[in-house]
């Protein structure tokens, strides 16, 4: 008779190569001024756990869909966020969901002093703006 076995993970929010990212210990925590860096750093943990374990892609995208449900996302847009797998796409539907108050607090950090858990700052560009939204209305 065998025993049933759990995994249980423990992720400190750092990120690692999974969004090649800049990562420094010196740098602030945007996660907690940034809804958008929240969702970064979700993706961050979602993509380690897949990574160190395949067999976890399931329990990985419940324990993203309810994490961001705790920080205050409807199920559908949890589910929604959940499904996109490359790094743009996610930028792209992250920042549709925001509210005009929420972009401009990404936007505007200083990422010389706060983390950005984002692989690049391409949110913060001119123009981003109008190519997320050509690709949402694509989508």
């Amino acid at each position: 008779m065998t025993s049933p076995i759990a995994n249980v993970y423990a992720f400190i929010p750092q990120l690692t190569s999974a969004s090649d990212a800049p990562q420094s210990s010196e740098k602030l925590d945007s996660q907690v001024v940034s809804i958008f860096q929240a969702i970064g750093i979700s993706y961050s943990i979602l993509d380690r756990m897949i990574a160190h374990d395949a067999g976890c892609a399931n329990a990985a995208a419940e324990f993203f869909v309810t994490t961001l449900m705790k920080d205050g996302w409807s199920w559908n847009t949890s589910n929604r966020l959940v499904t996109e797998t490359d790094w743009q796409h996610r930028m792209y539907r992250a920042w549709s969901v925001l509210n005009a108050e929420n972009r401009g607090i990404a936007a505007a950090l200083d990422y010389e002093v706060y983390q950005n858990y984002w692989p690049n700052l391409e949110f913060c560009a001119d123009g981003f703006q109008g190519k997320m939204e050509r690709w949402i209305a694509g989508a």
